[in-house]
């Protein structure tokens, strides 16, 4: 084997691993690819082709200590800071069903003029009291409230009751 193949070698490596994480961003290959640029230095330094396990040994090794050490902290970083927007605070909040939910269609509730769809688990009757509790997608989930009192809830500075 030529003296430059393992540097060759060590390279197209490398060249693989920024290639896929370029593809695929799941910061996965990247931290490999920084173990198998110590390998590629390790050939470098010495020529000896035989020491081809040497090298991969200290590249896997490396690389595994680079993915420990820092990937939890790369991630927390290029983590995405998810920001509520209004129409979570409306979990909580109750209303009376303007039309039923069943087994294979969406109820609907009423708050401050606006027709919302809503889901449960279990089917409710029209006219009974929800609370919202989840909101999956465009739909909220509800849930019966068994004693029935409609609680005044707040949104937006305004106070919201629902007439049945």
């Amino acid at each position: 084997m030529p003296i430059w193949l393992m540097p060759v070698i060590w390279g197209a490596l490398i060249a693989v691993l920024l290639i896929v994480e370029y593809v695929s961003h799941e910061l996965v290959t990247i931290w490999f690819a920084g173990g198998f640029l110590v390998g590629f230095v390790l050939s470098l330094i010495s020529p000896i082709y035989e020491w081809w396990y040497l090298q991969l040994g200290v590249s896997i090794v490396v690389s595994a200590v680079l993915l420990i050490a820092t990937r939890p902290i790369v991630k927390r970083w290029m983590q995405v800071k998810q920001t509520p927007v209004n129409i979570d605070k409306r979990i909580g909040h109750q209303a009376y069903l303007v039309s039923p939910i069943t087994k294979h269609e969406y109820g609907t509730i009423q708050i401050a003029d606006v027709l919302w769809r809503v889901t449960s688990n279990k089917p409710i009757e029209s006219g009974k009291l929800v609370r919202i509790i989840d909101i999956t997608g465009s739909k909220f989930v509800v849930e019966e409230v068994a004693d029935g009192v409609l609680e005044e809830t707040v949104f937006e500075e305004q106070s919201i009751l629902v007439e049945k």
